[in-house]
């Protein structure tokens, strides 16, 4: 049995370029993301808060990419959903997720208007 606790974000894209763009241009959204689970997470030993990790899938052409923020200790997902003691610490990875879901497409644009300013003052 798999002890992790994970989060998935996964985005479709078609082109061998797309998928290295992308992960260039997410490299700073995905650490944030880590460090907002990081910062929600409870901490009784700080066990819990050293243990996030974050790591990239990269697929092949018409795969899903996927960014995926985790950790391995068995409490992990109990955290997510229950704590008696300091419930504003609740769905600490959650927001992790929101985090990058609000902001994916905010990244995508801006670096896709700076490709058309380029190309556009050739």
């Amino acid at each position: 049995m798999n002890n992790t606790y994970k989060v998935d974000v996964k985005f479709n894209f078609f082109q061998d370029w797309d998928i290295e763009k992308l992960l260039e241009w997410t490299t700073f959204l995905l650490e944030d993301a880590k460090n907002i689970a990081k910062t929600n997470a409870p901490v009784l030993s700080w066990n819990l808060r050293r243990s996030i990790i974050k790591e990239t899938f990269q697929p092949t052409l018409n795969e899903w990419i996927i960014w995926r923020i985790w950790s391995k200790l068995k409490y992990a997902k109990r955290r997510e959903f229950e704590n008696y003691k300091n419930p504003h610490r609740k769905f600490y990875m959650k927001k992790a997720k929101d985090y990058i879901q609000n902001n994916i497409w905010n990244v995508l644009k801006n670096n896709l208007d700076k490709i058309i300013k380029e190309n556009n003052e050739l």
